[in-house]
């Protein structure tokens, strides 16, 4: 019998195990690294929907009121000729990929009753946001409370 052979192949079993033995504890590291940097930067409901929320009041895309002749956006002052579904869907758009969390909103201005939706809202409140605005009507600009209704989606 050659023992060179016999010890050839079995130092080829010990390698090939011990090779194994390493790519597995480099994928439970990998996953355990990529689960610890999910939790550390997760941002709170609250937050990112506060900061998603101050594009509606802002921005002229949104519902903020813009001067035509000037061009200077007021940010806080809703126009509501702008404060519709359609105008929503311009503005804010819900995720529509399968795994990604997504934030619906629903706002409502009190006084007049008026309210905009996203596209995905399905009527389920998780929290709401409350915002003192302006609101340009008929070329008179009144005091209401804007509510923003949030709905929270995992897909």
């Amino acid at each position: 019998m050659n023992r060179k052979g016999q010890t050839a192949t079995s130092e080829i079993i010990i390698w090939t195990v011990v090779t194994g033995i390493f790519t597995v504890l480099l994928f439970i590291l990998g996953f355990t690294i990529q689960a610890f940097i999910n939790t550390v930067i997760e941002v709170p409901p609250r937050l990112e929907a506060e900061l998603i929320s101050l594009r509606f009041t802002t921005i002229p895309e949104c519902f903020a009121f813009q001067d035509e002749t000037t061009g200077k956006v007021v940010p806080g002052v809703i126009d509501l000729d702008k404060f519709t579904n359609e105008g929503f869907s311009t503005c804010y758009k819900s995720e529509a990929l399968q795994g990604i969390q997504s934030l619906n909103f629903r706002l409502k201005l009190e006084k007049s009753g008026q309210e905009a939706i996203t596209d995905k809202y399905a009527y389920k409140d998780d929290f709401a946001i409350f915002k003192e605005v302006l609101v340009k009507r008929e070329g008179m600009v009144e005091k209401d409370l804007l509510v923003i209704y949030v709905q929270k989606v995992s897909r």
